[in-house]
């Protein structure tokens, strides 16, 4: 923060916010403990989900024309002065800036779960600082924005390392902040689907932007969107266990008059803010007077604090109101005994009232300490003294964000619940929670209850999936699968269909995986990017060897909430964690992981080694999969056996290997009693055999197709075939085979005698050989 500070102020933006960027991926992630080195190299590059914003001035080119050169400057410095400032307290990164046009980066070099929505809060102050920066240029003063999203490469290029991002969202950021017009803010496809329940947007249509071969869908911003109004409209589904529990806290209130505290606990997108909506709508209906304040973790202006908001709404004061609003409420409260005279000095502090003489003087010679009290009464006393005309439900969301002065106030409210006909409802995730064991000591004996929520079962995840597909769709099975009860994970992925497509994460559910990921030690970074290529499930012997640390522990890991036990092994707490980590790997580095995991299963389990060395486009994955098919068949583990043999020849670009894995797919597929697809599965081996040694085979396959379907006679042919390439290469164990079937084949006809000759020639022969099966199966 110091260094962002000091940028903004000496004017050296690029040079620090190179500083920063170096020391957030360096040195601010390793602390002071060296770290041990991969197996792996790690990249100095990395795939990132990032919102770009472009924000440029109006008329640029015309006022150099008119301006002398030393004024435009000035005004283009009291304009970048301005961007940059409201960039940073949003939580950006100002990439670059190009003549009057800023170019912010929002999720790199850190990331956080509501980038999008950052990024076009920050449009919006920045246009709202307009008039402030006209008044220092001393001329009007317009901009215009553009905001798209996406997965990039971020890195550092150039000889100085400037650490940027490359990709298609940044070339139509740009496209779209050239397309906007006067005060206007234009948002991409992918950007809307991540913030259209917080802003009201206006739909543009699909507009042909300069260099984008095809159109795309474009959006404007109108405003911030009503959020309860918009979540009364969703469906809801679920939640009834915690709906009652919360009926019967709510009664109960009402009738004894005494208050407790709520926490809705659980991981991002689980639902808290569309069940505390439910509870606020059953409030309501109770004769509750509902009040809600966020906690913001970023770009928190005065009159956005908690406190601030939770007294004007207490006032029913619009977030909006001007002076005169303001005052006429701070009289009427006071008119009314809902505050006491005296106090209305701190009222307007909070409010933002100017103090009369007599109260400046006042609240000038109270300390830090005192007006912190003040405040702290003023919201007691309207909480005591509103409660008394009507109960009230007080929502606190994300206090995860809280800092310890809001938490020390929290629990001076939750003190007078307990006298009081008022509930404090607040949400929070699990990581991150501030409620510990000394913030309940400290309201006791006001009552908490704490609610945990776990996620949708099936059956009200299909009900959700239903508002957006039909419920015999296939995808939308899917994609509740893909979710695992985590409903925000499921909209994103079913409303995020057209944006990216079945197989990849939507923007939304990458950012938050991503937010968690850079809180992360540099060598628990590593180590569970090695563990989303071994997959959802993994050991951790196997992921030591990967990061080659063998005291590598993966208590950090767990803390961040990112995997959990599972037996003697370690699984990812979401498969949508696994699929995020995984996508961010460079290609490179993907597949050096994957070339690593393949060497470490290469003795023990095939099938593994197979996979990874295909997903490492390793040349040896296709005579991979024909051991691993081989080996699977032998188990008699027929379904996964042909898996591997499809797969291999898929693959495959020698003869010899692909005709051998036809072999093992016929074999599967005969003993998985699907004799057709075997047969034609023979006749193509024969097609493509490069020899006669795999002919023979191939002809003893299809023999033993024809066989089960009932052909003898056709069967008896080919098995001449095959013994005839069989004398010619004395290929004696396929030989001993051949007669064995022969034999089968006229003791189906009747023809006992020659049956016996033809499993006499196979005995001896498997005898010749040493071949046991081939001695049992004569026998």
């Amino acid at each position: 923060q110091d260094l962002k500070g000091l940028g903004v102020l000496l004017g050296h933006r690029r040079i620090i916010m190179s500083a920063i960027a170096a020391l957030t991926i360096d040195e601010l992630s390793q602390g002071k403990n060296q770290e041990t080195v991969s197996q792996v190299a790690e990249p100095l590059a990395e795939h990132r989900p990032v919102t770009i914003l472009f924000s440029d001035l109006v008329g640029y080119t015309r006022m150099s024309t008119e301006l002398d050169t030393e004024d435009l400057h000035a005004i283009l410095g009291y304009f970048l002065d301005a961007v940059d400032s409201i960039i940073l307290e949003h939580g950006g990164t100002i990439d670059k800036h190009v003549g009057d046009s800023v170019m912010a980066v929002f999720g790199a070099p850190i990331a956080h779960s509501n980038d999008p929505l950052r990024a076009v809060r920050a449009a919006l102050a920045i246009d709202k600082a307009m008039p402030a920066v006209s008044k220092r240029a001393d001329r009007v003063l317009r901009v215009h924005s553009g905001i798209a999203n996406g997965l990039v490469l971020a890195s550092g290029v150039g000889n100085d390392a400037h650490y940027t991002v490359t990709g298609d969202s940044v070339n139509l950021a740009s496209r779209l902040t050239d397309t906007a017009g006067q005060g206007e803010i234009l948002l991409s496809q992918g950007v809307q689907t991540a913030v259209s329940g917080e802003f009201e947007l206006s739909n543009k249509g699909q507009l042909k932007l300069k260099g984008l071969s095809e159109p795309v869908q474009v959006y404007s911003v109108l405003g911030i969107h009503n959020i309860a109004s918009e979540q009364s409209e969703r469906p809801f589904v679920g939640r009834q266990v915690e709906i009652h529990q919360f009926t019967g806290i709510l009664n109960a209130c009402i009738e004894i008059k005494s208050g407790q505290v709520v926490c809705l606990r659980g991981e991002a997108g689980i639902g808290k803010t569309r069940l505390s909506a439910k509870f606020a709508s059953t409030a309501l209906a109770l004769g509750y007077a509902c009040h809600r304040a966020l906690t913001l973790d970023f770009g928190v202006a005065k009159e956005q604090s908690v406190l601030r908001t939770l007294v004007r709404s207490l006032l029913c004061i619009p977030s909006t109101a001007e002076e005169k609003v303001r005052v006429r409420a701070v009289e009427l409260a006071c008119k009314q005994g809902v505050v006491d005279a005296e106090q209305r000095v701190f009222l307007n502090a909070l409010l933002d009232i100017p103090q009369s003489s007599e109260f400046r003087s006042l609240y000038d010679a109270i300390d830090s300490d005192g007006r912190e009290q003040g405040n702290t009464l003023i919201v007691t006393t309207l909480l005591r003294r509103l409660s008394d005309r009507q109960p009230l439900l007080i929502f606190i969301e994300d206090i995860h964000w809280a800092e310890a002065s809001l938490v020390d106030f929290l629990a001076k409210l939750a003190r007078v619940l307990l006298d009081s006909a008022c509930l404090l409802v607040m949400t929070s995730r699990i990581e991150g929670d501030p409620l510990d064991q000394a913030w309940k000591l400290q309201i006791s004996p006001t009552p908490l209850a704490i609610f945990d929520l776990q996620p949708l079962r099936h059956v009200d995840a299909m009900a959700l999936a239903e508002g957006y597909f039909d419920k015999s769709s296939q995808f939308a099975k899917q994609c509740v699968e893909r979710a695992d009860g985590n409903p925000l994970y499921l909209e994103q992925l079913l409303r995020s269909a057209e944006e990216v497509g079945e197989d990849q994460l939507p923007g939304s559910i990458h950012s938050i995986v991503q937010a968690r990921l850079d809180l992360l030690q540099n060598s628990d970074k590593r180590a569970i990017q090695a563990a989303s290529v071994l997959g959802q499930r993994f050991a951790l012997d196997d992921l030591r060897i990967m990061i080659n640390d063998t005291d590598y522990t993966v208590e950090g890991l767990i803390e961040r909430h990112l995997i959990k036990p599972e037996g003697d092994a370690f699984l990812f707490a979401h498969a949508l964690v696994q699929e995020a980590v995984y996508q961010s790997l460079l290609k490179s580095h993907r597949l050096a992981l994957h070339r690593a995991a393949a060497s470490r299963y290469q003795q023990r389990e095939l099938e593994l080694c197979a996979v990874h060395l295909d997903r490492a486009d390793d040349p040896e994955a296709t005579l991979a999969y024909l051991n691993a098919s081989v080996a699977q068949v032998a188990e008699l583990q027929f379904e996964s056996g042909l898996a591997m043999a499809i797969r291999g020849i898929e693959l495959a670009q020698n003869d010899e290997i692909k005709c051998e894995l036809r072999l093992v797919q016929a074999e599967a597929l005969r003993s998985l009693g699907k004799i057709e697809d075997s047969i034609s599965v023979c006749r193509e081996a024969l097609t493509g055999s490069p020899n006669d040694a795999q002919s023979c085979q191939a002809w003893i396959g299809l023999a033993q197709g024809l066989r089960i379907a009932d052909k003898q006679k056709e069967a008896l042919e080919v098995l001449d075939l095959a013994q005839a390439a069989a004398v010619n290469n004395s290929l004696k164990e396929k030989l001993s085979r051949i007669h064995y079937m022969r034999g089968n084949l006229y003791f189906m006809t009747g023809d006992i005698d020659g049956c016996l000759v033809q499993h006499q020639k196979s005995l001896a022969l498997a005898d010749d050989t040493d071949s046991a099966e081939n001695m049992a199966l004569a026998l």
